[in-house]
């Protein structure tokens, strides 16, 4: 069972329940191991933060100082230890397991999650409407994002006021090259509208296959609250969709080669006829 230090009355909290607290607010938790075993051995609790879930990255937390435990043989006893905090609101899994004096865990991993309080948002998915574009080409771009974290029915607390006040889209392709101008929209400010996926059009600029892209929600200060990357491959390409993109990006590139192979291509019919007559 978890508990935050310090709350009135001490209430209680399970480890998948996602409890709320504040920067400063300190959680601690205990539960019962069992030594399966013979001799003795001394471990320590020790964390592994991921963002939101155990699937998802991996961050930096706040690696408190844990207190030892010595077990003997198949001896059972209670574990505590303070659960680490990161350092942006957002949710997380603080991932427990003991670990004695050689480093490596002997025990199973148990997910503890906690939210951390304060503005944020979530990109839950990004999608496109092709798998490759050509130059001129308009992408749809569709979003769908969620609001603060501590924003869920249950919580020690009012929900943070979402400062969300953009979303900037960016498009490259395979190589990292630039397949649009970053985008900007602004966010409506109807939470109910937020949360709802939505399409947004990037006007392309150059030819993109296996396009990446780019979804950042930032604030009124443009602090990002949240970014997501989501890399997509393309099928077939056309050889005849890549020559129209490239004369779309360099049209008069390809007009005066057209002119030159003119040029030459009469030159040649000339050249030949002159030589007929002699």
């Amino acid at each position: 069972m978890l508990h935050v230090v310090g709350e009135k009355g001490s209430p209680s909290y399970t480890i998948n329940q996602g409890v709320d607290i504040d920067q400063n607010e300190i959680i601690e938790g205990s539960c019962a191991v069992q030594r399966k075993g013979s001799g003795t051995i001394t471990v320590t609790p020790s964390f592994v933060t991921y963002q939101r879930t155990i699937f998802g990255e991996r961050v930096i937390d706040s690696k408190d100082v844990q207190k030892t435990v010595t077990f003997t043989s198949n001896e059972t006893k209670e574990v505590s230890f303070i659960v680490p905090k990161a350092s942006a609101p957002q949710a997380y899994d603080a991932v427990l397991s003991l670990v004695p004096s050689n480093g490596i865990a002997i025990s199973n991993n148990v997910p503890v999650h906690y939210v951390l309080r304060g503005p944020s948002a979530t990109i839950q998915n990004v999608l496109i409407d092709k798998d490759y574009y050509a130059a001129g080409d308009s992408a749809n771009v569709s979003v769908y994002w969620t609001g603060s974290a501590d924003s869920f029915i249950g919580a020690r607390k009012a929900s943070s006021h979402n400062t969300a006040s953009n979303l900037l889209i960016s498009i490259t392709d395979g190589g990292n090259n630039k397949c649009a101008k970053d985008a900007t929209f602004t966010v409506p400010s109807d939470e109910i509208e937020r949360n709802t996926l939505t399409s947004h059009a990037v006007s392309i600029t150059h030819f993109c296959t296996d396009p990446r892209v780019t979804a950042t929600i930032v604030d009124e200060s443009d602090s990002a609250l949240a970014q997501e990357t989501v890399a997509f491959t393309s099928g077939q390409v056309s050889s005849g969709s890549w020559f129209m993109s490239s004369f779309k990006e360099r049209p008069i590139l390809y007009i005066l080669m057209g002119f030159i192979i003119l040029i030459v291509s009469g030159a040649l019919v000339v050249k030949g006829r002159k030589a007929n007559i002699l």
